[in-house]
């Protein structure tokens, strides 16, 4: 869910975005879908606001091939933004 996602990325990049965060939305297709994706993401972004203990999610090992996509994006991210 974007819930799980929105508390995938705060709990990963709480210290090195030093708590900044920034929602995008995108699409909007379904606006009942969107009203639903959009709750969960704001309730995750509050209770990592909140101090509330985050929940561990358990998403396994990425492989080589996803590894380096993530370094990619985050070397072209870092012209924008530092990340650290």
């Amino acid at each position: 869910t974007f819930g799980a996602f929105t508390t995938m990325l705060t709990s990963t990049f709480a210290e090195p975005a030093r708590g900044r965060v920034a929602l995008l939305l995108e699409g909007g297709y379904n606006l009942a879908g969107l009203e639903d994706s959009l709750k969960s993401s704001l309730e995750a972004l509050d209770r990592a606001v909140r101090g509330s203990a985050l929940p561990v999610v358990q998403t396994g090992a990425l492989d080589r091939d996803r590894e380096d996509e993530l370094r990619g994006t985050a070397e072209s991210a870092r012209r924008f933004w530092k990340l650290g």
